[in-house]
């Protein structure tokens, strides 16, 4: 019994083993017979030729397997009648002949199969001779223990009838009829880093001809474009094409950050909705992570430079008979930028709506990579009479220290947004600024005061009734785009529509657009619009503007706001002391005309 189930169970290696070479087996050509003629249907060798060598019989095309399609058909066989192949295996090894035949009632009752390795002499296939059928019947001989088929330029194949037909009009036809070999080159080992559709035993053809392209990178915080620095923001727009001849469902869009150099994910492999593209039509993704604590690595593990690559890929299915799996991918090399000496504040918390006193609450982070010591934020607002100098203390690499602070407001305070501004300084109190584009430790929040002394800037408790808030996404130096946020809560009772415009910058900003310009926002819902102003060169110092916000035509809120404009630490100005300049400018250039005058007299004396 025991040695029963072994050679059952090695018996069943032997066909697995045998099913998996043979499934890795290359057609070099093959005839279907659909077109009626002996030419192959495919050749990847561009040599294939089938002849048949039968003087008596008559050629035709007729019901093949399966009965809609064609098989290749003569009558009035002869014994040493026969198909034969003759191909190019150059590059091929373990040859293989496949097809399917059948005989009618008096057709030849007996073949076998032989080989030729020279195109002249032909031998016999050992144990190859076999009883032709009454239906089709699928016949594989395998070559592989005749090496001399290998890698030659001319080896032939016949289908040899070893009986004669009983009648002349006994027929024998041949259907489905291919040629096959194994690769002598191994296929290459594809790198998941060179094709990320591999990655994780993904699908590494693309039947569907989709197109995946990374379109943009854009960086919110300190970076810019494909540069980031710890905590910034990044969003990635991804389009995926469908440019081939079917509908493709069921796409999984997935993406990672990965460290080369230190061959690790920095945000392991994430995948976002499913998509259904059909065909000659795409789809636009767009999705984001942030660089913060919350990664697969930590923060104080990213090194300096441009080894890290962003990795997107759609695998989907093709809309065909057989659910063709399909793969395309695109990747994008990302920079790291780490400072020696930076701290931020981060999660700023304020009260929804403040009264006469403000909690305030943030978390202070050194992103560089040296300890700070003697770390402290100034918080101030010049309307509401705030300029408050918080200690936060020492702040170690990557670590980050609580900072929670009450704030007075004046009683007679308008009821409005403002913004509070908190700056960063160290322990020779300048203010923090990063080497990466000179930029300040400066960051800003809204905050909506709501003082009995003070006027609302809000409507009743109706239709477009609507409260409104603000604060600074990115910006805020001359010359450079200035991007506001602008959350509108609907305070009415009923849905309602708003638009959004900005008013009185005139003096500090050549244009404003809001994306988007209108929002329809039900009882009690909110909503976020962006502002970006074009800053004037010139602009510097506290500026204000005005939001306005219009519901059924008519004006609902007007909610003053407070930016701050530094100065472009570009280019090179004179100030007012401009004649100061122009004088040394002289003097320099008479020293210049001094020195030449000398030199000539000395060289004529």
């Amino acid at each position: 019994m025991n040695r029963k189930k072994s050679l059952l169970v090695f018996a069943g290696l032997f066909v697995l083993v045998f099913l998996a070479g043979l499934a890795s087996a290359t057609t070099l050509a093959n005839w279907n017979f659909e077109a009626e003629n002996l030419v192959p249907s495919t050749d990847i060798t561009s040599s294939a030729v089938l002849s048949v060598n039968n003087a008596d019989g008559t050629q035709n095309f007729t019901a093949g397997n399966p009965s809609t399609g064609n098989a290749l058909h003569y009558d009035n066989w002869d014994a040493g009648d026969y198909f034969e192949v003759t191909i190019n295996t150059l590059g091929y090894k373990d040859l293989v002949l496949r097809f399917d035949e059948m005989k009618s009632s008096t057709g030849p009752t007996e073949f076998k199969m032989q080989y030729s390795a020279d195109g002249t002499n032909f031998t016999d296939l050992a144990s190859s001779t076999t009883n032709t059928s009454a239906s089709f019947l699928a016949h594989t001989f395998g070559f592989s223990s005749v090496t001399g088929l290998n890698n030659i330029s001319n080896a032939k194949f016949r289908i040899f009838s070893t009986q004669n037909a009983s009648s002349t009009v006994g027929t024998w036809r041949v259907d489905n009829l291919a040629v096959e070999g194994t690769s002598l080159t191994a296929p290459p080992v594809v790198n998941w880093e060179n094709n990320f559709c591999v990655f994780d035993d993904g699908e590494a053809n693309n039947p569907g001809n989709l197109d995946v392209t990374i379109e943009d990178i854009s960086v919110t915080g300190f970076g810019d474009d494909n540069e980031f620095l710890p905590f910034d923001k990044v969003e990635v727009e991804v389009s995926i094409e469908n440019n081939g001849n079917d509908d493709v469902r069921d796409i999984d869009l997935e993406w990672g950050l990965y460290d080369n150099e230190a061959d690790e994910w920095v945000i392991e492999v994430d995948k976002e909705d499913d998509y259904d593209i059909d065909k000659d039509d795409d789809e636009t993704v767009t999705f984001s992570f942030t660089i913060d604590e919350d990664m697969d690595i930590d923060l104080e593990d990213l090194d300096d430079g441009s080894h890290y690559v962003l990795y997107v890929r759609a695998t989907g299915e093709v809309d065909n008979a057989d659910d063709d799996p399909t793969c395309d991918a695109d990747s994008d090399t990302m920079e790291f930028v780490l400072e020696k000496d930076f701290v931020i504040v981060k999660d700023i918390e304020v009260p929804e709506s403040a009264s006469c006193s403000l909690q305030v609450s943030a978390d202070v982070w050194n992103i560089g990579s040296r300890n700070q010591d003697s770390v402290s934020v100034k918080i101030f607002n010049k309307d509401l009479g705030i300029n408050k100098l918080v200690e936060v203390g020492d702040i170690d690499s990557f670590e980050s220290e609580a900072l929670e602070e009450t704030l007075t407001i004046p009683s007679n305070a308008k009821s409005q947004s403002y913004l509070l501004t908190f700056e960063v300084y160290d322990e020779d109190d300048d203010i923090y600024q990063n080497d990466y584009d000179d930029q300040d430790a400066k960051f800003t929040k809204a905050v909506q005061v709501s003082c009995s002394g003070g006027g609302s800037q809000t409507g009743g408790d109706s239709e477009g009734s609507v409260l409104v808030s603000a604060e600074v996404e990115s910006g805020g130096e001359a010359g450079k785009p200035l991007v506001i946020k602008a959350i509108l809560t609907n305070s009415g009772s009923k849905s309602a529509k708003f638009l959004l415009n900005a008013a009185g910058y005139s003096s500090w900003a050549e244009s404003a657009k809001a994306v988007p310009e209108s929002l329809t926002l039900d009882a009690g819902k909110s909503a976020s619009v962006l502002l970006t102003f074009n800053v004037n060169k010139d602009a510097s110092g506290d500026n204000t503007f005005d939001l306005e916000v219009v519901s059924e035509n008519e004006l609902v809120a007007v909610q003053p706001v407070s930016i701050s404009i530094s100065e472009s630490k570009g280019g090179f100005k004179l100030g007012g002391n401009w004649y100061i300049w122009l004088i040394a400018a002289l003097n320099l250039v008479l020293i210049v005309i001094i020195i030449s005058v000398a030199m000539k007299v000395a060289k004529r004396k």
